[in-house]
């Protein structure tokens, strides 16, 4: 079996277009090469709004591996100064998942995608 990471700021249950397509990447792999692809994902919690749900740290949604770093109560991108502490946030918070699940796991690929502007 192959293992798949990877790492966006937005995934379900959040809105932003990065995360669907990321959800979709990732369920799809899941469901279609269920016997072919173990995917983990590290994402952040909601935050794409203000009113974005809150979500479990860890859960499994059809198949992915979900891991959320906490943000703290960062929610939104009204101003650029909450949209730096949120991107600080969650670089910091994946880079430190990122190497624990290095450690406990050998991964074939890595997929990250970027926000845009």
């Amino acid at each position: 079996m192959r293992r798949l990471l990877v790492i966006n700021q937005y995934f379900y249950s959040d809105i932003a277009l990065t995360g669907l397509y990321a959800t979709e990447i990732c369920s799809g792999l899941t469901r279609f090469g269920y016997d072919v692809y173990d995917v983990y994902v590290i994402t952040g919690t909601p935050s794409y709004t203000i009113h974005s749900p809150d979500a479990p740290l860890f859960e499994i949604l059809n198949g992915v591996k979900v891991y959320r770093v906490p943000l703290g109560h960062i929610k939104g991108r009204d101003t650029t100064k909450l949209r730096i502490k949120g991107y600080i946030k969650f670089l910091f918070g994946v880079w430190k998942k990122a190497n624990e699940l290095l450690k406990s796991n050998k991964f074939d690929f890595i997929l990250t995608f970027h926000n845009p502007s």
